[in-house]
C-alpha cells in the first residue's frame, strides 16, 4: 500500500464517510465552476456605481449563465458555422 492510500483511510476512517465527502467534493466543484463563469463573464468589477446597477449587472451575468446552460443542455450551441450557434437560436426555435 502507498502512503496516500494509507493517510486516505486515516482521513476517512470508514466508507461511509468517504461516500459523504464525495457528494460534498462534487457540489463545491459545480459551485466554483458556476462562480468562475460569472468571473468569465465580468462580474469581477463593476460596471456601474450604486447596488442596483451592480446587482443589474449581476443578474444579466446570471441570465446569460444559465442560457447558455440551458442552449448546451439541449445541444443547441454549437459552432459559429452550424445552425442553432448562438442564444438567440434558443428562442427562435420554441416559438
Amino acid at each position: 500500500m502507498e502512503v496516500e492510500e494509507t493517510i486516505g483511510d486515516c482521513a476517512y476512517g470508514d466508507g461511509a464517510t468517504r461516500q459523504a465527502f464525495a457528494e460534498y467534493r462534487k457540489r463545491r466543484q459545480v459551485s466554483e465552476h458556476r462562480l468562475a463563469r460569472l468571473v468569465q463573464l465580468g462580474i469581477r468589477q463593476s460596471r456601474y456605481f450604486g447596488r442596483v446597477k451592480t446587482l443589474f449587472q449581476l443578474l444579466m451575468a446570471a441570465a446569460v449563465a444559465n442560457l447558455t446552460l440551458v442552449a448546451t443542455k439541449l445541444r443547441m450551441m454549437g459552432k459559429a458555422d452550424q445552425p442553432g450557434a448562438s442564444v438567440l437560436a434558443l428562442f427562435i426555435r420554441v416559438s
